[in-house]
């Protein structure tokens, strides 16, 4: 997954990152590629911490995401009130990390077996994908640039399809193999 030979040299490479948080918020705003979102969450954490990422639990990804989302939720009363009903399978847009299903797509007896910390991992990755980093000339959000080296990256082709992206660029601006296909 990651291509640094360890975390050690990892951490050496972003030493002088601008925000220590942005691969987080690049993950959740879709610039990495989603395989195992535990895992690449436990790696970018312990990027951040200097950890290594084995030493990551899920309560300390939920922590560190939390302590991101939290003064977004802050903001409004409704924001809050809103991402805890969305905790609940029986809200019409509960937050999932498997694929939502309407509930009345459901059959009444049919129950939502995702565990909690899914369902708030899920939570705090959409608010933070739907943050705005710039506001006209302001940055709101420094990002650093995405690292093809910490987790496999995401192109968009001209198509609208996301793809993994190698570290070559492949993909860029340009139709993709698999979409170009797709067309004919």
């Amino acid at each position: 997954m990651m291509l640094y030979p360890n975390i050690s040299a990892a951490h050496e490479a972003h030493r002088n990152d601008v925000n220590c948080d942005s691969h987080l918020w690049l993950y959740a705003k879709g610039h990495y590629l989603r395989r195992d979102i535990w895992k690449e969450l436990q790696i970018l954490v312990a990027l951040r911490c200097l950890l290594e990422p084995e030493h990551v639990s899920k309560g300390a990804v939920l922590s560190v995401l939390g302590g991101l989302v939290l003064p977004i939720l802050l903001k409004s009363k409704c924001a809050l009130e809103e991402f805890i009903g969305r905790l609940s399978p029986e809200h019409c847009f509960y937050y999932t990390l498997r694929g939502w299903k309407p509930p009345l797509t459901r059959h009444p007896k049919e129950k939502v077996e995702e565990p909690f910390e899914d369902r708030v991992l899920a939570g705090y990755l959409s608010i933070m994908a739907m943050e705005k980093v710039n506001d006209d000339d302001t940055v709101l959000i420094p990002l650093d640039p995405v690292d093809p080296k910490l987790l496999p990256t995401v192109s968009v082709c001209l198509r609208g399809g996301r793809h993994e992206k190698g570290i070559d660029g492949m993909h860029q601006n340009v139709f993709c193999k698999k979409c170009f296909q797709s067309m004919e």
